[in-house]
């Protein structure tokens, strides 16, 4: 029998945890109904990150570099999901 496991990937900003119009960045990894919130060390202005998207709507080299660093950073939590299902 197959026993099917939930994983998800959510990144999302601390709004109540905003300085100066920037609020930090957080990432929630849910597996099987657990929930791990973990702070990336990161932050961005409010009114430039898209909550749909789970990313910045900015053009400039910052916001382009923060995209590119959730996009690896998915990546990098989806591989150490799959090393550990691979494990089991």
């Amino acid at each position: 029998m197959r026993t099917s496991s939930t994983f998800s990937v959510l990144f999302w900003i601390y709004i109540q945890r905003a300085k100066g119009g920037e609020a930090p960045i957080y990432v929630r990894i849910s597996l099987d109904n657990k929930k791990l919130n973990i702070s990336l060390k990161r932050k961005i202005a409010i009114e430039l990150w898209d909550s749909k998207r789970q990313r910045s709507t900015g053009v400039d080299p910052f916001d382009l570099e923060l995209n590119e660093f959730l996009d690896q950073e998915y990546s990098r939590l989806f591989q150490y999901y799959q090393e550990l299902r691979m494990e089991r």
